[in-house]
């Protein structure tokens, strides 16, 4: 097959071999190809119908017939059909299989009959057929195929190869095209009328369409406009042209518009107001594309013009910024009043009123215009009136007004909403506008509060005093009417008394076991204003202790308030008591943690080590993590006479950081005499407490 192209006319045509012109006989002769006898040609292959159109069916019959009295020894029928062809179904003799199918690139399809001894008197013949339908093609394309006969017989001393004449015509290309109709309903509508605008897109072409995209773009004189469109299209995409008016876009893929339908849209709308003679034109578009080409059109265009009347009119917009303010935030109201009539407005009147939460309000006016009138509502709000009898507002024109305040507090959640209205005049009538609701909701800002603790004794003592602050501080932007304080104390801390501001009682305590007595005051009927505060006084005698002990105190504060409740916490203040007397036999080490055995950072505690060397030297404590790692080295000296050294590790590395959750072995080196042996230090962490062998002496 070769493809060529000549004049704009593409050709495709199929062969079995390069052999032209007429088909060939067999000189060793015998075997007459159908129209190849020696009487004359006869075709040898046929087309049905001659000049098929795209999509229509066509069929090529082979005919060979025997004209030699010999018997054949084999048959072998071949045929290329031009890639146009598509669907093809073929058929063969009794008793022939069917043809081997190959795609040949660049050429077609190429059928293979073949049979071993053949039985085909003389003069007999056998007919093959391969049916198919004509394919698309985008441009006049020339279709053509020969068939080409191998024949042997005389057990194989005699073979024949002969070629068909050639079948072909050219396949005409669908055409596309469409064309686009614009109607308006009525001719000359007036103002405040309905208008209507009808486009009718058609098919005009013999090529299916794939896809429609119909533009229309409507005078901006047209209001309230509503678009329609055929049934199963979506609404059109809709565009503001400023200036200009409003665009629609209608636009479907896959909609097999065949030759000769039709597609209709529309748009509805009000005839708006002209201050000055108006011509309103319309013209629509439509782009369409078939599977070969792409095509467009313009519509006819609608015209009318529009006289102006004397019309006074005037609209009112209110905007609000930001959209949600909360407490403190500042919102501004703008007031826009538009002349939207025909006339001029010479006398205008704007009112407010704004919500009596939005306080601090600030007024801004337009030239033409002084300060308002303000008027206080009960349980309204501000009325703020606006005047002028000086004006000279043409059509088109707008005046903008501006109120600016801060939202106030509330105690519940409130709605602030916001409604204004224009009155304009011309002397001879008025119109009045109402702007659309603003609105937003304004929740109530719950109170706050931070409690503190101080330790005014700098490093108390057993036998000594210790005075403990707790300090309430409002933090919020509302008074706290309530307060609950709650202080635990250590039971080292003994003979405990207590001072309170006004408005408080002595606490209510409690004992818990292992832990401490707790100290619970409360008050109600305050009026604790934002950044005030109040002070508790705490004091006690520091107790004894046989060990070295950590003395942690923790207090909280907690209020109350429509809708909630807050609470706040102080961090640990400790302090470390050492044991009152010797509490070691000469020789021994002891590690203790916190006040319940193991220590938390987190809470100011700390591991204490107690020594009790025979004799002086340098003692060296090297604290390890379980992968043998160095994380501290603490040196002291022991003096010696018997007493009692106290070393005390903080659980920090070398830099100071605090190390993580988990069990660190202890190692002392001493020149004095402290025996070896095994001594737990224990760390906790969320999840974690570990009382292993920790520390070993050596």
């Amino acid at each position: 097959m070769t493809i060529a192209t000549t004049n704009g006319i593409h050709a495709v045509r199929s062969w079995a071999s390069h052999t032209t012109g007429l088909a060939l006989l067999s000189a060793v002769g015998g075997i007459l190809l159908h129209g190849f006898a020696a009487a004359g040609p006869i075709p040898l292959i046929t087309q049905t119908p001659a000049s098929p159109g795209i999509g229509e069916q066509i069929m090529y019959t082979v005919v060979y017939t025997n004209a030699q009295d010999a018997s054949l020894d084999a048959l072998t029928i071949t045929d290329t059909v031009s890639p146009v062809i598509m669907d093809v179904s073929v058929s063969q003799p009794v008793g022939w299989t069917a043809p081997t199918v190959t795609s040949v690139a660049g050429v077609g399809t190429r059928y293979v009959w073949s049979n071993s001894f053949v039985s085909l008197p003389l003069g007999e013949s056998l007919t093959f057929t391969i049916t198919g339908s004509v394919g698309l093609v985008c441009a006049p394309t020339l279709v053509g195929t020969t068939a080409q006969v191998d024949a042997t017989w005389g057990g194989g001393v005699s073979t024949s190869r002969m070629i068909t004449n050639e079948v072909g015509y050219v396949v005409q290309p669908h055409l596309t095209g469409i064309s686009v109709l614009k109607q308006q309903i009525p001719v000359s509508p007036g103002a405040g009328g309905a208008v209507n605008y009808t486009i009718v897109v058609t098919n005009t072409g013999t090529a299916t369409l794939d896809s429609l995209t119909v533009t229309d773009t409507i005078s901006q004189v047209i209001t309230g406009a509503v678009p329609s469109q055929p049934s199963g299209w979506s609404a059109p995409a809709v565009t503001n042209m400023p200036g200009i008016g409003t665009q629609y876009v209608w636009s479907r893929t896959g909609i097999n518009m065949i030759p000769g339908t039709s597609l209709t849209f529309q748009v509805d709308g009000v005839v708006g107001k002209v201050a000055v003679p108006t011509l309103v034109s319309n013209t629509a578009y439509a782009a369409a594309q078939s599977a070969c080409a792409a095509v467009g059109a313009y519509s006819n265009e609608t015209d009318f013009t529009l006289l102006p009347s004397a019309t006074l009119d005037v609209t009112a917009t209110l905007q609000q910024s930001p959209a949600s303010p909360a407490t403190g935030e500042t919102v501004t109201y703008i007031i826009m009043a538009v002349n939207s009539g025909n006339t001029i407005i010479t006398e205008m009147t704007v009112t407010d009123t704004i919500s009596p939460v939005v306080t601090g309000q600030g007024m801004a006016e337009p030239s033409g215009f002084g300060p308002p009138t303000i008027v206080s509502i009960s349980g309204t709000g501000s009325l703020y009136v606006w005047n002028s009898t000086s004006l000279s507002l043409k059509p088109g024109q707008s005046l903008p007004f501006a109120i600016t305040g801060a939202v106030g507090a509330v105690n519940v959640n409130t709605l602030v909403n916001n409604i204004a209205q224009v009155t304009a005049g011309n002397g001879i009538g008025k119109a009045v506008a109402l702007t659309k609701q603003t609105s937003f909701t304004v929740s109530p800002v719950p109170p706050d509060l931070r409690v503190t603790q101080t330790l005014s004794t700098p490093s108390p003592v057993s036998g000594g005093t210790v005075k403990y602050l707790v300090t309430v501080v409002n933090t919020g932007t509302k008074p706290i009417t309530n307060l609950t304080v709650i202080d635990t104390l250590s039971p080292v801390i003994m003979n405990v008394g207590t001072v309170e501001p006004s408005g408080f009682g002595k606490p209510t305590i409690v004992s818990i076991a292992g832990t401490g007595s707790r100290f619970v005051w409360t008050a109600t009927g305050l009026n604790l204003l934002p950044g005030q505060s109040l002070t508790i006084t705490i004091t006690g005698t520091v107790g004894t202790v046989d060990e070295a002990t950590t003395v942690s105190n923790h207090a909280g504060a907690g209020s109350t308030y429509p809708g909630g409740a807050l609470w706040s916490s102080t961090p640990a203040v400790s302090f470390n008591l050492a044991p009152t007397g010797p509490s070691l036999d000469p020789g021994k080490v002891k590690i203790v943690g916190g006040i319940r055995g193991y220590i938390n950072p987190k809470l100011g505690e700390q591991a204490t080590i107690l020594l009790r060397p025979s004799g002086a030297g340098e003692i060296i404590m090297r604290v390890f993590n379980l992968k043998g790692e160095i994380v501290r080295v603490i040196r002291d000296t022991a003096t010696g006479g018997n007493h009692v050294l106290v070393l005390h590790w903080n659980a920090t590395d070398e830099s100071g950081a605090q190390v993580p959750p988990g069990a660190y072995p202890v190692i002392i080196e001493s020149g004095a005499q402290v025996p070896p042996g095994a001594y737990p230090v224990i760390i906790e962490g969320p999840g974690v407490r570990y009382r292993d062998t920790l520390a070993v002496l050596r």
